[in-house]
């Protein structure tokens, strides 16, 4: 299929770069969000009081974390929405098509080979230890 992030079709020879990717940007952004996540109580308390009318310092700068950590939070429940999606097609070794037209037939894909040999097919069998 044709991904509009990287402006590319993502395909056997490049899918293992789209997962290592799309998995990058999910612990990355996990790890941004997560270090917001102490500032919570703190931003809204801050955002409280400026809304029931309390002298409140750097109010700009408590909207700014909120609207980042929102943010955050909206993205990166899209990108591991994304992530999982890619990692059950590629563990059931079909595409997104595949999936749907399989889907909608209740079959199981012709090229399931098994969850390890699918990933073995994409990513080699040298990360796999003995």
């Amino acid at each position: 299929h044709h991904c509009v992030f990287t402006n590319n079709c993502v395909g056997l020879r490049n899918q293992p770069f789209f997962l290592c990717a799309v998995a990058s940007a999910v612990l990355g952004l996990s790890v941004a969000v997560l270090s917001l996540v102490v500032e919570v109580p703190t931003i809204a308390g801050h955002l409280l009081r400026a809304a029931l009318g309390g002298a409140v310092q750097d109010l700009a700068q408590q909207i700014h974390l909120a609207t980042v950590f929102t943010t955050g939070c909206v993205a990166l429940y899209f990108l591991a929405d994304l992530l999982f999606l890619h990692l059950h097609y590629l563990l059931q070794n079909e595409t997104q098509l595949e999936s749907t037209h399989n889907i909608l037939h209740r079959k199981r894909s012709a090229y399931d080979q098994g969850p390890l040999q699918n990933l073995t097919s994409v990513f080699g069998s040298g990360w796999i230890p003995n």
